[in-house]
């Protein structure tokens, strides 16, 4: 993974939007949450503390912001984070080991976000 710094972009400097981490959606929206994060020099934050910090959208509004991005042909990198999700019919044995750590997201059904092609 490329780290969000402006020492990263002197040396990889993009020339659009680019997904550094994660892509678009693919699993069945009821079993993870997934929110974004884009990078640009302009960013107070960079490195971990950006990962760890920095504002984190939903689908619906990283879509949005993709597109206004995209269209004014800003560079930018982007980052996409998983969570399970809570609720019935979702995979995951939230007893066993793996998940010990984990902050499962809200259900599909109690997530407020908008939806986007099926993800919220």
């Amino acid at each position: 993974m490329r780290l969000p710094t402006r020492e990263s972009w002197e040396r990889d400097r993009p020339d659009a939007l680019w997904f550094c981490l994660g892509y678009l959606p693919t699993t069945p929206p009821r079993f993870y949450k997934y929110t974004w994060q884009i990078w640009t020099p302009d960013c107070e934050l960079e490195g971990r503390e950006f990962l760890g910090y920095a504002k984190r959208m939903s689908t619906a509004e990283f879509m949005a912001r993709y597109e206004e991005i995209h269209n004014s042909n800003l560079p930018g990198w982007i980052y996409r984070h998983d969570r399970p999700r809570q609720g019935p019919g979702t995979p995951f044995d939230r007893s066993h080991p793996k998940w010990t750590n984990v902050e499962f997201a809200p259900s599909w059904d109690d997530d407020p976000d908008p939806v986007w092609n099926g993800h919220k």
